[in-house]
């Protein structure tokens, strides 16, 4: 894979950026912390930044020469990023040259960029008597986040009833999926709703249990704020580690930043686009129910779920069509664990991720040009979103993929398996299919595709009778909340006639609660409505295989037949 190397002339950069610690904001900004240090060569001083494995996948190298000018030399997957990201921080129209060179450092050819027009043509290289040392090569970062990676319950999983209180910790994704979770659930509910951990990884943690405290917490972002993240992570004060994408996003902010950002992108699911969309989804349904093999074996999961979540992220996106599942893979590969078989390590995680930064930094290019009425084009044109850093950006392609593939994709293939586990459920729907809606709604709650969102305590606060300390991490459990018998009879059953369904926690309270709730239930409206209209009923084979995540509630594979009516 060829770099690219760079130098940008002094007469475009300011000073102020040259400085050390200038230097330093702006790759911390785009790729993590580093070091800088003073090195000498021939008559010029020069700095040189020390890189750290994970910023490989942006630089070779790079320099700081003179005080005036930087040269540095750039992968070419991030090439893109690269100009992107200096145009956006440095707010200039950078004038820069740029030399392909080929993986054994040999041939260069000069490019000149101004803007966005790049011509190509052989020159001498006016840096070429600048010798710039490849770097040593270094092993890929590798490191355990708090959650799923710190929380793996080794050997047979025990009763909870058998563990001491305090010995109970809910995250893990084991007990996820396995599906050993509820027992843990009903008796943190039954016995301490407010719950106490720390680990090493995460520090002190408290878990939410019951419907009330978690309602409260969520619909109070003054007081428990969403801006230092949405999942189990590090402590506020703590450093992160080598390789951690330091990424942002509008869920994961608090007013006045998150209202402005989600504003800019709520019209793609206003009542009027929605209507416009319906027609597309149920034809797009039709299409892919009609070519189902009857009779036979096949993976619901992927086979319609999946696929109709990802069309419908392509349309958001206007991303394209034959490229979609890999919207697909950059969600599963969001919020998995590694190890579990989607990613097998943070480098290859991070290394993903970056590659949805890159081919999403050319659509924002693209669109720039000709925007349409899609989420990039809302972002490019947004007054408060158009000079996102690229971390932001990558933050929210993020939120946007994985709240509009993982939560519907997996109430898909979660209704199917609650109407096969509560038969006499779907017969209803059968005899009375004006249920439908209320049967979407109950299932969602049944379901719960997101297991949990976390808040951090802002200042002292008690819950519950438990006294919070500041900066300590909450984690409201939505998945225990939809199964609180103070709230909703006989929880741990499907029931398409509950009164209070719409009173799930699901979606969320407040400020943060989901944007894309309406079109989450239409897409499994229209479902149920064309499988109702066309099979006789669609039988479960065998257990589903789950995901691997105490965050994400979801379905890797699911065995079904359909059949005729």
């Amino acid at each position: 894979m060829p770099w690219i190397s760079g130098a940008c002339n002094r007469a475009w950069i300011p000073r102020r950026i040259l400085r050390k610690e200038g230097l330093e904001q702006l790759l911390e900004c785009w790729a993590g912390p580093v070091n800088i240090c003073l090195n000498r060569r021939r008559a010029s001083s020069y700095q040189r930044v020390r890189f750290s494995s994970h910023h490989k996948k942006f630089f070779k190298s790079l320099w700081v020469i003179d005080s005036d000018c930087f040269a540095g030399v750039f992968m070419y997957p991030c090439f893109d990023n690269v100009l992107w990201y200096l145009e956006r921080f440095l707010r200039l129209p950078l004038q820069r040259h740029f030399h392909v060179v080929n993986p054994d450092g040999q041939g260069r050819t000069r490019a000149r960029l101004t803007g966005t027009q790049i011509s190509w043509c052989v020159k001498t290289d006016p840096y070429a008597g600048y010798d710039i040392p490849a770097e040593a090569t270094e092993p890929g970062a590798d490191f355990k986040r708090p959650g799923d990676s710190e929380n793996v319950i080794n050997g047979e999983i025990p009763d909870p009833y058998d563990l001491a209180l305090e010995d109970i910790n809910p995250v893990s994704p084991r007990l996820f999926s396995e599906n050993k979770l509820w027992d843990y659930f009903k008796r943190l509910r039954e016995e301490d709703p407010v719950h106490f951990n720390e680990t090493e990884l995460a520090g002190r943690f408290w878990s939410l249990t019951r419907y009330e405290d978690i309602k409260k917490v969520d619909s109070d972002w003054e007081n428990f704020s969403s801006g230092n993240g949405i999942t189990l992570g590090f402590p506020v004060d703590a450093e992160l580690p080598e390789g951690a994408l330091n990424v942002s996003m509008f869920i994961a902010m608090d007013p006045p930043v998150h209202d402005i950002q989600r504003k800019t992108v709520t019209g793609v699911v206003a009542p009027s686009n929605l209507a416009k969309l319906e027609p597309l989804i149920r034809e797009r349904t039709a299409d892919v129910l009609d070519k189902l093999p009857l009779g036979e074996t096949f993976d619901w999961v992927d086979t319609v779920s999946i696929e109709l979540t990802t069309r419908m992220l392509a349309t958001l996106f206007d991303f394209p069509f034959e490229e979609r599942r890999k919207l697909t893979r950059w969600s599963d590969v969001a919020t998995a664990v590694p190890g579990s078989g989607v990613v097998e390590s943070e480098e290859q995680r991070r290394t993903e991720l970056l590659e949805c930064l890159e081919y999403f930094t050319r659509l924002w290019n693209e669109r720039r040009i000709n925007p349409g009425n899609d989420l990039v084009s809302m972002l490019v044109l947004g007054e408060e979103t158009k000079d996102m850093e690229p971390l932001e950006f990558l933050g929210n392609l993020i939120l946007l993929i994985v709240g509009g593939n993982d939560t519907t994709r997996n109430s898909m293939s979660g209704s199917v398996y609650a109407l096969n586990q509560f038969p006499n459920q779907y017969d209803k729907l059968v005899t009375n299919p004006t249920l439908v809606p209320k049967m979407v709604a109950e299932l969602i709650r049944w379901q719960t595709p997101l297991a949990y969102m976390r808040r951090t305590a802002n200042n002292d606060c008690k819950i519950g009778g438990k006294q919070i300390r500041q900066n300590d991490q909450i984690l409201m459990w939505y998945v225990s909340g939809n199964r609180d018998p103070e709230v909703f009879e006989n929880p741990d059953v499907v029931d398409i006639e509950r009164p209070n369904v719409r009173n799930h926690l699901s979606f969320g309270f407040g400020i943060h609660r989901c944007m894309g709730n309406r079109l989450a239930e239409l897409q499994l409206r229209i479902l149920w409505e064309e499988i109702l209209s066309r099979f006789d009923k669609i039988k479960v084979m065998d257990e589903p295989k789950r995901t691997f995540s105490s965050f994400v509630k979801g379905y890797t594979h699911l065995p079904v037949q359909v059949y005729n009516k």
